[in-house]
Order: C-alpha cells, then structure tokens, then sequence
C-alpha cells in the first residue's frame, strides 16, 4: 500500500489519477482549492480532501505526511485557453504556488515528487528565426519545473518532470480541441481545421493515468518523461479516425485554419518511459473516441450517440 498526494485532485487528470490509486488500495491525500471535484472521492474512506489556498499550503499541516511515498503535481490556476494563456499574473502566481508547496515537502521529505508539465514545454512560435515559447503558460510550466528539480536536488530529495500530451476522455468536461471537434460534428458545423501533416497526439485519459503511475512509481530519479504515444500520429491521422467513428459526411477542409505555433516533439524521448517503466500507450483510439462521444452526448443531450 502507497501513500499519495496529488494537487490539482478535483480537476479532470487529477481526479482520475486519485481514482485509479485508490482502486489499487492505495491511500491518497487530495489537494485542491474548491472542493466540489472530489466529492465522489470522499466517498472512499482511503480518500482525504484538503482544501487550500493555492497561494498558502498551511492546511498540510494539519495532516501527518511523512509517509508520503509520491506527490504529483497537477495544480494549476486558469484555464487551457484563450486569454489566461498569456496572463501574467495568473501564470506567475503558478510559479509561485510551486515554489510555495516544494517549500512544504522539503520539510515533509516525500519519497518522489512528479511534477505534470505539459508538451507546452516544446510548443514555439512559427516564423520567427530563434525559438520562442508559444505563450506563457508553456513557458511557466518548464520554468516551475526546473525550479522543482533544483529545489529537489539541493535539498536530496528525488523527483521527476512528466510531460503531458493533450488528454481527453469520459469525465473532461472542458472545450479542449477532442471535445470541441466531436462536438462540432454533432452540430454538423463546418469545421475550420490546421493543416492535416501537423504532429498530433491525443491520449485517453486511462492510458495518461496509468503512465503518471509509472512515471511516479518506476522512473529514474530526475529523468524527464513524456507520456504519450511513442509514435506520433498526424492531426489528418486523427482527424479521419474521428469522422469514421462518429460516421459523419463532414468535409475536413484541412488547411483553412492557419495556426502560428508549432510542438517541436524532436526535443522529447518518446520512448524514454517504455525503455525505463516498460510503459506505454495501449488504449484502442476507435474506441476510447466512441466513449468520449457516448459520454458527451449524454451530457450534452441526454441522449445516445
């Protein structure tokens, strides 16, 4: 039996994470500054809620943590779009509440520390002769994550930097590009799309769960790891395995959405977390669409797909 904490415990990847450690029997401390994600959590009498500020970590306190086997990092304040991607203030004060809750662990001195960045890390700007990190929350994401390793290094303690790819599936109830799209085709609206040879990787939320498991559990200490596929598919790859499963006649203008960023994937080892934990994506695409649909539908509609 493992002990966990995980912030970030009431969103979508982190609430699914805590679920599949409790499955195993395991014991997980849930952090989070709104308390309504982890409601069904609660349930599990292996389950703590901890409710903070994320700016003030104080309420760990009031819990006996020196046992603690992993922390994962997946706390972030705003959302993945539109203006709070480049919002200053916003991505500062994310920097900070890391800096805020490794100063917590160094005192409670967990086993391993995962902190959950994004392919954000390596998303840069089209056009421009020297990189330049898309928007800000990429670049804060790889500047928190570096700071994380060096305050874990300093103070002999081990952690690692797992990059996520874009997650989607049953319980993401945000407007992320997978939920859009499908969306979209339930609409029949015409869609806008990017130019069909860009790398794009989708992952199902079982198959990101069980790789920040991995990561978490086996992984060589300070070593980065992507969890995603190993081998990228293309965004026409995707695009063509959505319509067919939502058997849609819906044209895929690729091309007619002209987007100025780019995920350079050549600076991620994409096979570094087989090779290290014997890890690797192996949700069936067709279907892990098919659910994300039928689960959609029936919140947006109440119906079947």
């Amino acid at each position: 039996m493992k002990t966990v904490l995980i912030t970030g415990a009431g969103g979508f990847i982190g609430r699914s994470l805590a679920a599949e450690f409790l499955k195993r029997g395991n014991i997980v401390y849930g952090v989070d500054v709104f308390p309504q994600g982890m409601v069904e959590l609660g349930m599990n009498k292996n389950f703590t809620p901890i409710l903070v500020d994320k700016q003030n970590f104080d309420a760990l306190d009031a819990h006996d943590l020196h046992d603690l086997d992993i922390v994962y990092h997946l706390g972030w304040a705003g959302k993945l779009g539109g203006s709070d991607l480049n919002d200053y203030a916003i991505q500062d004060s994310n920097i900070q509440m890391t800096k805020k809750l490794l100063d917590k662990l160094v005192q409670i001195r967990p086993g391993n520390f995962v902190f959950c960045g994004s392919i954000s890390h390596y998303k840069f700007m089209k056009d421009v002769p020297v990189e330049v990190n898309s928007d800000l929350y990429g670049l804060a994401k790889r500047y928190a994550a570096d700071i994380s390793m060096n305050i874990l290094r300093r103070n002999n303690l081990l952690g690692n930097i797992v990059m996520l790819a874009n997650t989607f599936g049953v319980g993401d109830q945000s407007s992320k590009a997978v939920n859009t799209l499908i969306r979209k085709f339930f609409k029949h609206e015409q869609l806008s799309l990017i130019d069909g040879d860009i790398p794009n990787d989708w992952v199902y939320i079982e198959d990101t769960v069980h790789g920040l498991i991995a990561a978490g559990e086996h992984g060589v200490p300070f070593k980065t790891y992507y969890i995603g596929h190993r081998r990228i598919a293309t965004f026409r790859d995707n695009m063509t395995e959505m319509k067919c499963v939502l058997d849609s006649d819906l044209e895929l203008p690729f091309g007619t959405y002209n987007d100025v960023t780019y995920a350079d994937y050549s600076k991620v080892d994409l096979d570094a977390l087989f090779e290290d934990t014997g890890f690797e994506c192996n949700c069936d695409f067709r279907a892990s669409l098919r659910k994300t649909a039928e689960w959609l539908k029936k919140q947006d509609e109440g119906g079947e797909l």
